[in-house]
């Protein structure tokens, strides 16, 4: 039994060497794990973990974003969760995330822009805001129909089970 839980464990570490770190895991884990810090340590290390690895790493300006992500913690009150609401693959090396943190009194709207450069993935950039209008295309605020870049795929991708939200 030993033996083939250590075999197990052998073909997970080589076929997925590294998955969650900094500049390799996927756009989505790269936004589970950043709010996994920042609703364990807070803003600060939400916005170090969210740019690990990338080309705004330590850049002091993004890190200035930390201060209105606390006054969002000091008028909403605790954070509860998050939710992915639509991921957008714009091209084979660029992904943006439009995503929801819940706090106790109301929600934070987010997009992350992630790319895939020589050493995986990761952000570039990142908006975050109390008024979804000032994060989110209106196409995913008022819906597809009509709206000057709603594409076929995405419409279609709007209605299938995998575009629902997913909580955390």
């Amino acid at each position: 039994m030993f033996t083939r839980s250590l075999a197990v464990l052998a073909c997970i570490a080589a076929f997925c060497p590294g998955h969650l770190e900094a500049g390799v895991a996927e756009p989505q884990q790269i936004v589970e794990s950043s709010f996994a810090t920042l609703k364990a340590t807070g803003p600060e290390d939400f916005v170090r973990k969210l740019l690990e690895g990338g080309p705004m790493e330590g850049n002091k300006d993004a890190l200035a974003q930390s201060s209105m992500l606390r006054s969002v913690e000091t008028y909403y009150g605790k954070l509860e969760s998050f939710e992915v609401v639509e991921t957008v693959k714009m091209t084979a090396k660029t992904t943006v995330l439009y995503t929801v943190f819940n706090y106790e009194s109301g929600p934070m709207f987010g997009m992350v822009t992630a790319f895939q450069g020589k050493n995986g993935w990761h952000t570039i950039n990142f908006n975050f805001h109390t008024e979804s209008a000032r994060v989110w295309p209106s196409s995913l605020l008022f819906g597809c129909g009509g709206s000057a870049d709603a594409s076929v795929e995405r419409t279609a991708g709007l209605r299938a089970p995998a575009a629902e939200s997913t909580i955390r």
